[in-house]
């Protein structure tokens, strides 16, 4: 079992509970985000704490341990935002039932996503992103069809608010292979076309500017897109899914 976070100036966050995660004798991760590092440098401080470029928010960083441990990847990995307990999120409980299921996602904010299809063209009904500037960039919905483009999308997805805070196995991380990791990865970059720069620009002075609010957008995206990501379509009973 490994935990996965990240922090970008607020390390102080840290200090509440990676001691008690120290004295489970839990493994960890911190990647801390450096304004400095520029995109594909990195700094290992220790085997508990890298340092890479500023993309994003937490989820760059959870992509970049699952592309960058891909083929060593423990049993169970839990990602957790590093202020988790601001809200209210259950990281101890997932450590409690980890073991138990490839996929675990506690909260105390119950949700959930209508998805609906209308030749495969996906609505999501409060208009929350297309009566958006966001329309500049690539939603949940591009990503499923990239990675999905023959299977039906559900008609409802359960989850919880104040994502991320969830444990995935590292079999069902594998459903996937790396590529589909890395081209999630390589969509915070500008490089990548994941938006339009042009039309972005609308709103935005700067490509930095852009990059900023793509990385927020897309933190955003993520928390409605990993249960699909992870399991979506199984029809292997072997494994055994908590939602």
């Amino acid at each position: 079992m490994k935990i996965v976070t990240a922090t970008y100036k607020d390390q102080h966050k840290l200090e509440s509970w990676i001691p008690n995660i120290i004295d489970r004798n839990i493994d960890y991760v911190i990647y801390e985000k450096d304004d400095n590092l520029k995109l594909g440098e990195s700094i290992v401080v220790d085997k508990n704490n890298i340092k890479i470029p500023n993309y994003g928010r937490c989820d760059y960083a959870f992509l970049y341990h699952i592309v960058h441990n891909y083929d060593n990847l423990d049993d169970r990995n839990i990602f957790v935002k590093s202020h988790w307990a601001d809200h209210r999120l259950e990281l101890y409980n997932i450590i409690t039932n980890a073991s138990k299921y490839d996929w675990y996602e506690p909260g105390t904010d119950r949700i959930y996503q209508y998805w609906t299809t209308n030749n495969r063209d996906l609505k999501w009904p409060s208009e929350l992103i297309y009566n958006s500037k966001h329309l500049y960039a690539q939603t949940c919905y591009d990503w499923y069809f990239e990675i999905f483009p023959n299977i039906d999308p559900p008609d409802i997805v359960y989850g919880w608010g104040q994502f991320p805070c969830f444990s995935v196995s590292k079999r069902l991380i594998h459903r996937h292979p790396k590529e589909v990791y890395i081209n999630l990865l390589n969509k915070f970059h500008v490089e990548s076309n994941s938006w339009d720069t042009v039309e972005a620009s609308k709103y935005f002075n700067t490509i930095e500017e852009q990059i900023i609010d793509v990385g927020k957008h897309y933190h955003d995206q993520f928390g409605r897109f990993y249960q699909l990501l992870f399991t979506h379509n199984l029809n292997d009973e072997s494994f055994i899914i908590h939602k």
